[in-house]
């Protein structure tokens, strides 16, 4: 790996292997649907499954069947909460996860996410065919889909509200994405 720095002293790598692995191919142009690159075996950028896939992968996670119970405890643990310092949302953070309305789980580019509510035994899987605005958990389609999925959950005895969900952080999750 190759280290610069730069003006602010952030440190930023480059990795060679992944500049070689791209050398080996044949093609002038690189696309992301092309068969030799998903031979280079970059799990972070090219996994490859369906919405069920990942739902099930979240499903055998909470069942236990994956990782212990106590490994599972630690990833739905809330480590940090602040302002993100980029995006300027409100952040919650775990080992490896975000929480949400108590959905923990992890985002991926273009809005996809991957998330599960113990409590109320639900996970939501949501991979998208392009690119959705929004970063992460504002992505206007994912937080229209996770208000649909709530909306359609049994109710308290008072009728109001869900098992653990909070509604005036996700109306405002979905207020701060609006456009003019």
């Amino acid at each position: 790996m190759l280290k610069a720095v730069d003006s602010n002293g952030f440190y930023f790598y480059y990795e060679v292997v992944f500049k070689l692995s791209y050398s080996k191919l044949k093609y002038a142009k690189v696309t992301l649907n092309n068969p030799e690159m998903y031979a280079l075996e970059q799990p972070a950028v090219l996994g490859i499954g369906t919405a069920r896939d990942m739902a099930k992968l979240a499903q055998l996670l909470i069942e236990g069947k994956l990782i212990s119970k106590p490994t599972l405890n630690l990833l739905n643990e809330n480590l940090i909460t602040t302002k993100d310092i980029v995006t300027g949302a409100h952040a919650e953070r775990g080992r490896g996860t975000t929480m949400e309305h108590r959905l923990i789980g992890h985002t991926g580019l273009g809005g996809q996410n991957l998330r599960w509510d113990e409590e109320n035994k639900l996970v939501i899987a949501f991979l998208s065919n392009g690119l959705k605005g929004g970063l992460g958990d504002r992505a206007r389609t994912y937080v229209r889909l996770v208000e649909t999925i709530y909306d359609c959950l049994p109710r308290n005895g008072d009728g109001n509200t869900w098992t653990t969900v909070d509604r005036s952080r996700m109306i405002s999750a979905r207020d701060s994405i609006k456009t003019s």
